[in-house]
C-alpha cells in the first residue's frame, strides 16, 4: 500500500510552507537547484529584507559557501543564508488511533539546518524558524500527495507540532559565510 505521508510529499510539501512563512515576513527566497527567486508576499523584490537561499543540502566542501553574490559566484555556490531542510529518518509508529481503527498515529522528525550572514540575522532567523514550528499550539504544517499529479497535488490532512526546538551556534574560528548556525528540529505527529 502506498503511503499519502511518504519521505518526498512531506519534503516538498514543508519546503514550499517554509520558502511561504519566509516569503510572508520579506525575504526573497531563491530556490538554489533552479536559481528561481520568489519575491516577497509584503512588496516589491526591490523592498525585501534580504534573499534567503533553500537548498536540499548544504555541501560538505565549506569553500562552495560563500557570504555574498557577485560576478565571481559559481552556479554551485551556495550563498548565505542558506537553509535546508531534511527529515532525517523514516516515521515511526507512534499508536493505534483507537479501538476497531485500522490508522496509526505516526511521528516523523523534520530538521532544519540555517547560515545566517550575521549576529542579528542569526537571532532573526531562529525567531522565525521558532515562529514557524510554534506560532500556536499543535501547529498545524499542511501536507499535499504528490504522487498522482504534482501540478495539482492533493491536500491532506495536514501534521501537527508535537515538539520543537531552535539553537543558534557560533562557529567562531570558521569562516566567516558558515560562523553563524541555527539548528531547527520538530517532531510532527499525524494519522495514516
Amino acid at each position: 500500500m502506498a503511503r499519502s505521508y511518504n519521505t518526498n510529499n512531506m519534503l516538498v510539501s514543508l519546503t514550499l510552507d517554509l520558502a511561504q512563512h519566509l516569503r510572508d515576513h520579506g525575504y526573497a527566497v531563491r530556490w538554489h537547484a533552479t536559481g528561481d527567486v520568489d519575491p516577497p508576499t509584503t512588496g516589491p523584490l526591490s523592498s525585501a529584507r534580504g534573499e534567503i537561499t533553500l537548498v536540499p543540502s548544504f555541501p560538505a566542501n565549506p569553500a562552495l559557501i560563500v557570504g555574498l553574490r557577485d560576478e565571481n559566484t559559481r552556479a554551485d555556490n551556495v550563498v548565505v543564508p542558506a537553509l535546508a531542510l531534511c527529515l532525517p529518518d523514516a516515521p515511526k509508529r507512534k499508536a493505534i488511533a483507537g479501538l476497531g481503527h485500522r490508522e496509526w498515529e505516526w511521528l516523523r522528525e523534520v530538521h532544519v539546518d540555517a547560515l545566517a550572514v550575521d549576529e542579528f540575522q542569526h537571532r532573526e532567523l531562529a525567531d522565525l524558524l521558532h515562529d514557524w514550528f510554534e506560532s500556536e499550539a499543535n501547529k498545524p504544517l499542511p501536507i499535499s500527495d504528490y504522487g498522482a499529479d504534482s501540478s495539482t497535488p492533493t491536500p491532506l490532512e495536514p501534521v501537527r507540532v508535537d515538539v520543537s526546538a531552535v539553537t543558534r551556534n557560533e562557529q567562531i574560528h570558521e569562516v566567516e559565510a558558515i560562523r553563524y548556525q541555527i539548528r531547527a528540529m520538530a517532531v510532527l505527529s499525524y494519522y495514516e
